[in-house]
């Protein structure tokens, strides 16, 4: 079959039969990929011959990463099935080895790049600007959410009842999510954004932000702070990850919170390490068993530092007649 499908053809039948996401960058991805293969395409047969080809000429002898190539048979399969062909049957999406995340933001690295005040200019609406990016990058830090997420968060997906809570809708893995605001002054900060139209985080033109902005703007506070780190706007969220999974959060826990539906995406993350399992088999009653008083007196202060941060508070556990006490004492 000579390859003659249409953009605007694809386009329809990812929307009506395949129901993919409808949000600009998820469109702009589809008909970058779609493009590309068109391209090549043009006066071929759509099949298993040429599609070998397309792959070899386009992905494998470029050294593409394999999750660009996962995506090039994910679109010709979405091909075949729209023209009940079979030019993708034996090409197998494989999945890519995780690079493991080893440099991210502190907490207080980040809040510091959230609150620095940053002169935009006399041109700009700086007042707006600086309140906009401080309940942004703080919504960022405290959530772990993709960029793309509250960039489209609607002021009616804001909500009170039942408790404070944001809901990102559609997301990437085409589901909603609801998130509890707890911390007050996230709350508080998010409403003195200053309502210019239904996005809660407009542009000072009143259009939808672009990532590119963010990360200009996330650059810029980085440097003012005196951050050397590489800051980019997904940083938030492996730091968002790294941090949750140091704290002994459950990976079902994390993954539910920031939208991942796999949780191997988490093993990049410290926390995955042997260390770490070696903590959780201790919890394994034969485990404990064998554990002096000393031991579990070590365990208790570092789940203790989990809610009491080093630093901050020391915390002393005492051995006495085989009761075991931890005193907490904020440093002065």
């Amino acid at each position: 079959m000579l390859f003659s499908l249409t953009e605007e053809e694809f386009a329809l039948f990812l929307k009506t039969k395949r129901q993919h996401s409808q949000k600009s960058g998820a469109l702009d991805s589809q008909r970058s990929y779609f493009r590309r293969i068109k391209a090549w395409f043009d006066g071929k047969e759509w099949d298993q011959h040429n599609f070998m080809h397309f792959m070899a000429s386009q992905v494998d002898d470029r050294g593409l990463s394999q999750e660009t190539r996962n995506k090039f048979i994910s679109m010709g399969r979405n091909i075949d099935r729209l023209l009940g062909t079979n030019a993708t049957e034996g090409f197998l999406s494989k999945v890519p080895k995780l690079k493991r995340i080893t440099e991210v933001l502190t907490t207080e690295e980040m809040l510091a790049i959230a609150d620095v005040r940053i002169d935009y200019g006399k041109n700009k609406d700086s007042e707006f600007i600086n309140k906009r990016q401080q309940a942004l990058i703080r919504l960022m830090t405290f959530t772990g959410c993709r960029i793309s997420e509250p960039l489209e968060l609607l002021w009616k997906n804001v909500s009170e009842a039942p408790t404070r809570h944001i809901t990102f809708m559609d997301t990437k893995n085409g589901e909603d999510r609801e998130i509890p605001i707890y911390d007050p002054k996230l709350w508080e900060l998010i409403h003195s954004v200053p309502r210019k139209n239904e996005l809660v985080f407009p542009s000072s033109r009143d259009k939808t932000l672009t990532s590119g902005v963010i990360l200009a703007d996330l650059k810029k506070r980085a440097a003012t702070v005196g951050i050397k780190k590489r800051v980019y706007n997904h940083l938030f969220r492996h730091s968002w990850a790294t941090i949750m999974k140091q704290k002994g959060v459950s990976d079902s826990d994390i993954c539910r919170i920031a939208g991942w539906k796999d949780p191997k995406m988490l093993q990049r993350y410290d926390g995955s390490d042997l260390d770490y399992l070696d903590s959780v088999m201790q919890m394994h009653p034969m485990m404990q068993n064998t554990m002096t008083e000393l031991e579990k007196a070590q365990r208790l202060v570092s789940e203790a530092q989990k809610w009491f941060e080093p630093g901050v508070y020391a915390i002393e556990p005492g051995i006495s007649g085989g009761e075991i006490t931890l005193k907490i004492k904020p440093l002065a």
